[in-house]
């Protein structure tokens, strides 16, 4: 199964993308935009793993958010990887903020002690709110998204499963913070 560790947004934080998204949408071509209720912030993507596996991914969350309070963040810009030179995933980004940077390093760090390879990119919290599915095109000025405060209240271990209309994700496990 292919696992992810995610930030969960709050509704009113989804909500606020999803505006976004549809003051851009005629502006964008060549996208598949993601679906309001796959919105979320991926923390460690892991691939492919086993039950054994997943157990053991588990233990490692549960320690690295057990004494984690609520995290802050602001909504604060539109953006595209690798670079709006060569387009194919947009997001929607966040401010820089020390408390989810440092539990993506603490997930990150613990998954390493069981055998899952460290992140060698800098951690940049994102929400990809379309793939580029051809060639992409961006009719500018595109409109700039409004600066939001956002409460991450939930990390969740999600397995996504790829069908034939793209991907549909499931939580196994979610974490309220303190």
């Amino acid at each position: 199964m292919r696992i992810f560790i995610a930030a969960k947004l709050p509704d009113e934080t989804i909500e606020h993308i999803e505006d976004y998204i549809d003051s851009i949408s005629n502006r964008v071509s060549g996208v598949k935009w993601e679906k309001p209720e796959k919105l979320h912030i991926t923390l460690k993507f892991l691939g492919n793993i086993d039950d054994n596996q997943l157990s053991a991914v588990n233990d490692v969350i549960s320690e690295s958010v057990s004494n984690i309070c609520r995290i802050n963040m602001t909504v604060s810009h539109f953006g595209a990887f690798p670079g709006l030179s060569r387009l194919k995933i947009l997001y929607v980004g966040f401010d820089k903020s020390q408390q989810i940077t440092d539990l993506q390093s603490s997930i990150d760090k613990g998954l390493a002690t069981i055998g899952f390879e460290r992140e060698a990119r800098e951690f940049i919290p994102h929400v990809t709110i379309a793939r580029v599915k051809s060639r992409c095109k961006i009719n500018p000025p595109l409109p700039i998204i409004e600066q939001k405060a956002s409460e991450i209240e939930r990390i969740a271990v999600v397995k996504s499963s790829l069908t034939s209309s793209g991907s549909e994700y499931q939580n196994l496990f979610v974490y309220e913070l303190s």
